[in-house]
């Protein structure tokens, strides 16, 4: 059995994640359940909370009682309990997006000496959806004009998405280009024309849209798509469940999707 612990068990996907954990075929079990300092839960049982019969007490301090710690709060409280896990020898399954480009070195870094799970989207289909993706960029790149869209909820705080971000590496990585060098995040006014080579990309955010992401390749008198679009939060949370089944199983290192699918040799390549 995983004692699995869910950090911010009040937000929408830490909801997602115990509404599944109850429903799932994997051997596993809520043990610990975090929440902010100020919220009036605290003290009581996820079950009387959210419903179902967990009797896991609801807490603002995390404990050493659990096996993987799922984690999409946000950039400094997924930090600290990257280092709480370590202390503990856990492993952590990260689903938070909006890292900068020092603190994603700092969590490889902590990989190391332990078991880390990271994915910008634990949508299996999104994660197919980048090798796809870094193929047709191998293939189109010379040719094409490449953007990448995406569009979420009013309430998502970071932009582009991770997942967006997630697309744009891939097809850097495919084609041997530097993803910083060729980003396009921003168009207004007297633009000048478009830039042979750069990666546009556009964001929406609006409702309660649960998250939509295309990578197009504009080329003459032709375009392809590549869409993905999730109609329901659960496909992340089961995703997450999923990388933590097999996180458990792991030794220290640094791990994705790509590898809990068996697909470790992509490594996001084409």
């Amino acid at each position: 059995m995983i004692n699995i612990a869910i950090a911010g068990i009040g937000g929408r996907m830490g909801q997602s994640l115990y509404k599944c954990l109850q429903d799932t075929d994997f051997d596993m079990q809520l043990s610990v359940a975090t929440t902010l300092p100020d919220d009036p839960n605290i003290g009581k049982t996820v079950g009387a909370v959210f419903a179902g019969n967990s009797e896991v007490v609801i807490t603002d301090m995390l404990s050493a009682d659990f096996d993987v710690l799922i984690d999409f709060t946000a950039v400094q409280p997924t930090l600290k309990h990257i280092q709480q896990c370590r202390q503990f020898g856990q492993a952590i399954v990260i689903g938070t997006t909006g890292f900068s480009d020092a603190q994603l070195a700092d969590i490889h870094q902590a990989a190391q000496s332990q078991a880390i799970f990271m994915s910008a989207n634990m949508s299996v289909g999104v994660n197919i959806m980048e090798q796809l993706v870094a193929i047709a960029a191998k293939a189109l790149h010379q040719q094409a004009d490449i953007e990448i869209i995406e569009a979420h909820h009013k309430h998502k705080v970071d932009a582009p998405s991770g997942t967006a971000l997630m697309l744009g590496r891939a097809i850097a990585d495919s084609i041997g280009v530097d993803l910083s060098e060729k980003a396009v995040f921003a168009r207004q006014g007297i633009t000048g024309a478009r830039q042979d080579g750069t990666i546009g990309f556009s964001t929406i955010r609006g409702g309660d849209v649960v998250g939509e992401h295309t990578a197009a390749f504009y080329m003459a008198g032709e375009r392809i798509e590549i869409s993905h679009r999730a109609t329901d939060r659960c496909i992340f949370a089961r995703g997450a469940l999923f990388a933590a089944n097999y996180l458990a199983q792991q030794d220290n290192g640094l791990y994705n999707m790509f590898d809990a699918l068996g697909l470790g040799q992509f490594n996001g390549k084409a």
